[in-house]
């Protein structure tokens, strides 16, 4: 099996490469800055020699993928700066998986690549990290529970986010200015449907002790990956946990972030930005996700929850990308829910993390 880390410099490509050492995978680190990557695996002994790749220029990216079954891509914003990678994934036969937290470029994937992927046997497997990796996994698991699934909501909560905020890496502070002030799409009455990030209102059910959550609409790819496993749904939105007066202040935001002057200060004041959360308080940031599926014969909740977001991005995408690797998953753009079975995947990851997960009936 050959693996390729693009991004291996970067504060997620980094515990991806640690991640890949540890499981025995041998793996091909590169990136922009070849010293730069081969001080980030240097103690790594799995790892291979570097290449140094530009993301942005295909022909190098598609040199890379030439010789290697899948590449796991870390290099955000993904918009723009990724679409290069997918298609020289594409056009050199070798499947992909990358981290994205950004909705709008897995809806881009999904209109304008999955038929090409489709023609050319590849698995290109977008948002595998912990930003909608468990959503999707939980809201398969629980649209799966009940009779002709109507709706599914999906809600994340991270206690504490504002301080892991301002403690964020690069990749992700680089990210949150992209998607700002841009519309997310939810899906309404069988269809795709724009809203602004807040617009949407839900009581969320998260278990004890968590406990039910003001919920505001956040974007999440339910919305897209749901419909083609479950034909009937009509509604799937996905929404983060937050006081009314944060859900007021995200709207505003959302409103304030279509302004262009607005996102090139934001782009400004990020640019060479190079830090994370350390150790200590990756560890200790806690995070949850609850998925409700409302079908003919009542509702059921599949619930997860866990620690240090960054630590089990690392080991999700790796096991997503291992399972691509190895065959047997359908071909076009896929959901992290259509790498495996997801209520399989779900033990796997539970196996691998401190995720923790139940799945509770209609009664």
């Amino acid at each position: 099996m050959r693996v390729a880390l693009l991004g291996a410099s970067g504060y997620t490509g980094r515990l991806i490469a640690r991640r890949l050492d540890d499981v025995g995978q041998p793996f091909t680190p590169a990136g922009r800055d070849s010293a730069r990557v081969r001080a980030a695996v240097a103690d790594l002994a799995h790892a291979g020699p570097e290449v140094e790749v530009d993301a942005t220029v295909q022909g190098q990216v598609a040199e890379l993928a030439r010789g290697h079954d899948v590449l796991i891509n870390t290099v955000g914003p993904f918009a723009g700066t990724s679409e290069p990678v997918v298609r020289a994934c594409v056009s050199a036969s070798c499947h992909y998986v990358d981290v994205t937290a950004e909705q709008g470029f897995v809806e881009w994937a999904i209109d304008e690549i999955g038929p090409k992927a489709v023609g050319g046997e590849v698995s290109v497997v977008p948002a595998s990290g912990l930003d909608y990796a468990p959503g999707d996994l939980l809201a398969t698991v629980a649209a799966g529970a009940v009779d002709a699934v109507r709706e599914v909501h999906v809600a994340y909560y991270v206690p504490g986010a504002l301080s892991m905020l301002r403690r964020s890496s690069a990749g992700t502070l680089r990210t949150l200015v992209s998607v700002i002030g841009r519309p997310m799409t939810a899906r309404v009455a069988g269809e795709r449907r724009e809203e602004g990030i807040g617009q949407a209102r839900r009581l969320a059910w998260f278990p004890r002790p968590v406990g039910p959550r003001h919920a505001a609409g956040a974007p999440g790819i339910e919305a897209l990956t749901l419909p083609a496993r479950f034909g009937t749904v009509d509604v799937a939105r996905t929404y983060l946990a937050m006081p009314s007066w944060q859900a007021e202040i995200a709207q505003f935001a959302g409103s304030l972030g279509r302004l262009k002057s607005v996102t090139g200060f934001l782009s400004r004041r990020t640019a060479g930005v190079r830090r994370g959360p350390d150790e200590t308080l990756r560890q200790s940031t806690r995070w949850a996700c609850v998925a409700e599926a409302e079908g003919t014969n009542g509702i059921a909740r599949a619930w997860a929850y866990g620690h240090d977001i960054y630590g089990f991005t690392a080991a999700s995408s790796v096991l997503i990308a291992q399972r691509v690797a190895a065959g047997g998953c359908r071909s076009g753009v896929i959901g992290p829910a259509d790498v495996g079975d997801p209520t399989g995947m779900l033990d796997e990851l539970a196996d691998i993390t401190d995720l923790r997960w139940s799945l509770v009936r209609p009664r």
